[in-house]
Parts: structure tokens; C-alpha cells; sequence
């Protein structure tokens, strides 16, 4: 079958945009690991009906081995007001440990898998923006943008391409059908705290904790989505948003794009 040299183009068009893909002179380029992609769509948001482009976003909340990778790299890099910003506020355990606070400020940071907590919102702009600039280094023909993600963006990647859904699962109660629970949060028979990342299943997308765990920041509001720990099934559902602040309750993940190939 022959195809149209006119059309052609544009059939390539489509599959850089449907895969995720950018072409640059050395072939494609894939995302980092850890980032999955999150397709062009439409959906409804607020009462409103938002068109999004192609983003990928990570798969997990950032982690403390993560968040102390690039901590680390600060202090290496002598930026010492940025380290100032970014550390972490192990203390405000105790506004919601009062009891054996030893246990969570004296070891949860260390605990490499499980979401980090207790920072600044400087501080996550401040790691996305190292971690863009650790990527431009290692790819030298593509500038990449590391974020977070807006509110529209954190929303539509939670429902994993579901429509009006309370939950990224789908369904309308935190637990299926067996009884069990399918994310991290205030209820009877859970653990008290967070969870390492990765503990209950993903959503459509291929993303973690959307809900509970630790509630995440985005990058246009003072509002955290997605609920924690310490919310209510209630306070867990996608629509659900609370006002921002520096907590044991609170972490982030980035988003990502490519901007454009380096000339």
C-alpha cells in the first residue's frame, strides 16, 4: 500500500506524539527511568473541559534516597542557601507523633524507599530544577524540563484515563472486593505513617499512589491533592484538595517534558 508523501509527515507526527517519543540526530530519545507516559487527551477538570498535551510524570513520589541524592549534590556543589531550603524538617514529626517521636524523627528520612516529607515547596522546585539540569548534562542534544506538575496535570494523570472516577482505581470505595485496602490512609487495620512507594498497585497509567501516602504538591496553587496518611477516605478521592504546608504528611513528584532539541 502506497501512502500519500503528503500525509507522510504527518503520520510520523502522530506516533511521536502517541509514543513519547523525540527525534533528535542520534535517534530517539527515551525517558528517564522511573517516568512514565502520560498520553495526549481530554478530560473534565473543575466543571471544565481541558485538552492535554503529551507529559510523562513519575511513576513514584520522590523518595528519600532520591531527595538525599540531590541534597548531597548541593552540598557537593557548595550551594549552601539552596541546601538551607531544600533539607528537611525532620522535627514536625512531633505535631503528629507526640508519643515515641524517636521512631520517625530519628529514622524515617533514612528509610530509602519510602516517600520524603517534612520540605519545602523551594525545595521541590529546587530538585526538580537539579534534576533537569543532572539530565541536560547526560543528553546533550535534548534540553529536558523537570516540575511539578499543575493542577489539571496531577488530576488527569490520577484518574489513569478514567471519566469522574473518585478514586485512580476507579471504583467508588478505597478497597476492592476482597476487602482490601488500595492505598495508605486513616483507617482501621492500617499502619500508622506512610508506606514505601510501590506498596499498593497503579493506576491505568502506570502511577503509584495518586491516593493517600503522602499528599503532593503542585506548582500552580498553595493546595496539595491526593490526600495522605493521615486523610479520611474521604480526603483520599481525586477531587479532594487541602491547603499546602511544610508536613509529615506532605511530599511531591515531578513532572517532565521535552523542550526542544539543542541547535
Amino acid at each position: 500500500m502506497k501512502v500519500n508523501r503528503f500525509l507522510f509527515p504527518v503520520l510520523i507526527t502522530i506516533v511521536i506524539v502517541l509514543t513519547g517519543a523525540t527525534i533528535n540526530n542520534t535517534g530517539f530519545v527515551k525517558p528517564p527511568k522511573g517516568y512514565v507516559f502520560i498520553p495526549m487527551g481530554m478530560a473534565e477538570i473543575g466543571g471544565k473541559i481541558r485538552t492535554f498535551q503529551a507529559y510523562y510524570i513519575s511513576e513514584t513520589e520522590v523518595t528519600n534516597a532520591q531527595y538525599w541524592e540531590f541534597l548531597t549534590a548541593l552540598k557537593a556543589q557548595g550551594k549552601i542557601q539552596d541546601y538551607e531550603l531544600a533539607k528537611i524538617d525532620s522535627a514536625r514529626w512531633t505535631q503528629y507523633v507526640p508519643y515515641g517521636t524517636s521512631y520517625y524523627d530519628k529514622t524515617y528520612h533514612l528509610k530509602k524507599d519510602y516517600p520524603v516529607v517534612n520540605i519545602s515547596k523551594e525545595g521541590a522546585k529546587l530538585y526538580c530544577k537539579w534534576l533537569s539540569e543532572k539530565y541536560a548534562k547526560n543528553n546533550e542534544n535534548v534540553l529536558y524540563e523537570f516540575r511539578l506538575p499543575t493542577n489539571a496535570e496531577w488530576e488527569y494523570a490520577a484518574r489513569g484515563g478514567l471519566k469522574k472516577c473518585p478514586y485512580p482505581w476507579g471504583g467508588p470505595y478505597p478497597y476492592n472486593s476482597l476487602g482490601n485496602f488500595l492505598a495508605q490512609f486513616k483507617a482501621f487495620g492500617l499502619d500508622y505513617g506512610p508506606m514505601p512507594v510501590k506498596t499498593y498497585p497503579a493506576n491505568d497509567f502506570g502511577v503509584y499512589d495518586m491516593s493517600g501516602n503522602v499528599a503532593e504538591m503542585v506548582g500552580d496553587s498553595t493546595i496539595v491533592r491526593g490526600g495522605s496518611w493521615d486523610s479520611s477516605d474521604y480526603g483520599i478521592q481525586i477531587p479532594t484538595c487541602t491547603e499546602y504546608l511544610v508536613s509529615p504528611t506532605v511530599g511531591f513528584r515531578p513532572v517532565m517534558t521535552f523542550l526542544e532539541k539543542k541547535k
